[in-house]
């Protein structure tokens, strides 16, 4: 259940209200592990191609990810939240960095910029109503997908040469350490606003929602990629 992935991550107690509401999401469908991502992390890890591909995705969305919550954040007042989000902005300018670097350790570098990315990112931020509230929830539910979308990479490392492995391995405990922190002071702004009365769940369920279907998208540039690169024998190192 999400409610109890969500508090182990975070390492925190929840109210009731935000519990039940991540409950709800849950049984609506969001699934943050399972077959499929399973099954998708391992042909990521073991084709070099397709491993330097998502890697540098995850890079470029990583970088977006940090303008925007720079952006954001200076809107807001000084405070603890805007503190927390332009920490948060410097890590995932980091993460960029570290996936930029693990994308180009092979002999079959990306070549695609994925400028939408970045784009679409600018177009979030010009239209910007100024509802934090949502934001924050957003956040989580990216924060929540991105945990998890990271954590399948670490089982099918074993495949890999032994130095490669431990390259991917310190990388990916620095990032997921990161990450579970972004989880930890998002849900307890959310907890915060659920104890103060707001009624977040219908946010909440269109940001799970939204991030949920990000899953498919995945599986989708997955295969095109798979599909576009068929006519190369592509093995891991």
């Amino acid at each position: 259940m999400l409610d109890n992935l969500v508090i182990a991550v975070s390492n925190m107690s929840l109210s009731e209200d935000f519990t039940n509401a991540l409950r709800e999401i849950s049984e609506r469908g969001f699934a943050p592990s399972g077959p499929v991502r399973t099954a998708l992390a391992q042909e990521i890890v073991i084709n070099p191609a397709l491993r330097s591909h998502k890697f540098r995705r995850h890079a470029v969305a990583e970088k977006a990810n940090a303008w925007t919550l720079g952006q954001i954040g200076s809107l807001l007042k000084p405070g603890e939240l805007r503190t927390k989000m332009h920490d948060h902005a410097a890590d995932e300018y980091k993460h960029f960095q570290i996936f930029e670097a693990l994308s180009e350790i092979n002999e079959y570098p990306s070549t695609h910029d994925f400028d939408f990315l970045l784009e679409k990112e600018k177009s979030f931020v010009a239209s910007f109503d100024g509802d934090i509230v949502g934001f924050i929830c957003d956040t989580l539910a990216a924060e929540v997908r991105t945990y998890f979308s990271l954590s399948a990479y670490v089982e099918p490392l074993r495949f890999l040469e032994t130095q490669v492995q431990r390259k991917y391995n310190k990388a990916l405990t620095k990032v997921l350490d990161d990450e579970a922190r972004h989880i930890r002071y998002t849900a307890h702004y959310i907890d915060k606003w659920f104890r103060d009365g707001l009624e977040l769940l219908p946010q909440l369920q269109q940001s799970f929602e939204v991030y949920n279907s990000s899953d498919w998208s995945d599986v989708r540039d997955t295969a095109e990629f798979i599909i576009s690169h068929k006519d190369r024998n592509i093995a891991s190192e």
